[in-house]
């Protein structure tokens, strides 16, 4: 509702809310979709910190998940967000996590296209 109303900002603290409860209940998929709809309630409100933030945290988690194309999308929509993955507020996490979604084989990719 609160996204509705142009208050993106106080969705975002919901989504974060509701991500921490599915975090709990060992939902972890729930978990990311929520930490990504956060991401996209803090950008909509204008505050780039926090939603690079959830995006990064919805991006590692989709990959601790095996959902590398979930986690290399929302990835892409975090440097979008951030504009960079050397942005100095977050170096080396950011690069580092990129840099291993990217090495990871995703299923019905050709061998040949792998190295």
């Amino acid at each position: 509702m609160a996204l509705l109303k142009g208050e993106g900002g106080d969705a975002g603290l919901e989504f974060d809310k509701e991500a921490e409860f599915m975090r709990r209940a060992t939902r972890y998929r729930d978990m990311a979709a929520s930490l990504q709809r956060a991401g996209e309630a803090y950008a909509k409100a204008g505050d780039m910190d926090a939603a690079g933030l959830r995006f990064y945290r919805a991006s590692r988690s989709w990959q601790g998940l095996g959902e590398t194309l979930n986690a290399l999308k929302t990835m892409e929509r975090a440097l979008a967000v951030i504009g960079s993955e050397d942005e100095p507020g977050w170096g080396p996490e950011m690069s580092a996590l990129f840099s291993e979604i990217k090495a990871t084989p995703v299923a019905g990719t050709p061998p040949e296209k792998l190295e």
